[in-house]
């Protein structure tokens, strides 16, 4: 039963997660580091550094994504 828009979004991770070409783990920027694809709540900004769009679910790769690295370091 889906009762609110959290629980839809549970949900549809959970499906997106069973697909093994999204939920694989992959290498990031990072050394020795691997990630998922799929995320929740992921803030996207502007070159101003402006919020623009905060997506339920987003889907990308993390071979270009660091989490030891933030936005003024490049």
């Amino acid at each position: 039963m889906i009762l609110s828009e959290d629980d839809l979004k549970c949900h549809l991770f959970r499906l997106l997660y069973e697909e093994e070409r999204i939920s694989q783990r992959q290498r990031t920027m990072d050394n020795d580091i691997w990630g998922t694809r799929i995320h929740t709540e992921i803030k996207f900004f502007n070159a101003d550094i402006k919020l623009l769009d905060i997506p339920d679910i987003t889907i990308l790769s993390p071979k270009n994504r660091s989490i030891l690295h933030s936005i003024q370091d490049f």
